[in-house]
């Protein structure tokens, strides 16, 4: 897991490893809540990407090399993380990652979904279902594997 006392070499080296670690013998909810956990131990901070323009985005080795982590970058990086697997469970069109407004909430979230059913980054460290969100959202912008390329 990717803490603060890492040095950039030892994130990417650790970041590998976790990919490496995904494989085909672990089911679904296996390997989504395994990516969850991962990226609870990094150290936050408030605002990183421009979430409206990825194109912008550092890839996914500049990010964590240079350790700037915000929930925008978490829900890249799990989503990067899931692409990278050497367990290809989903198809490039099954991953997205969605910025939302929660109505009730009045804050923002930066979610990754998996298979129009799983939700990641709503809650540090949890997977859980669409349909268990609030209703009351609505979505700003989607990016899907195109939009994403790095």
């Amino acid at each position: 897991m990717i803490t603060c006392l890492m040095s950039p070499n030892e994130r990417l080296r650790d970041w590998k490893i976790f990919r490496e670690s995904l494989i085909a013998s672990l089911s679904d909810i296996e390997i989504l809540q395994r990516v969850a956990n991962y990226w609870t131990t990094v150290p936050m901070v408030k605002y990183y990407l421009d979430f409206d323009n990825p194109k912008s985005w550092p890839t996914p080795w500049e990010l964590i090399h240079f350790g700037e982590f915000c929930p925008a970058s978490v829900a890249y990086l799990m989503f990067k993380t899931l692409e990278l697997a050497p367990a290809k469970r989903w198809q490039n069109n099954e991953i997205k990652i969605i910025r939302i407004k929660d109505l009730e909430m009045e804050d923002f979230h930066m979610l990754l979904v998996v298979d129009s059913q799983h939700v990641l980054n709503y809650f540090y460290g949890q997977v859980v279902e669409l349909i268990t969100l609030h209703q009351s959202y609505e979505i700003i912008c989607e990016y899907s594997c195109d939009t994403l390329l790095s």
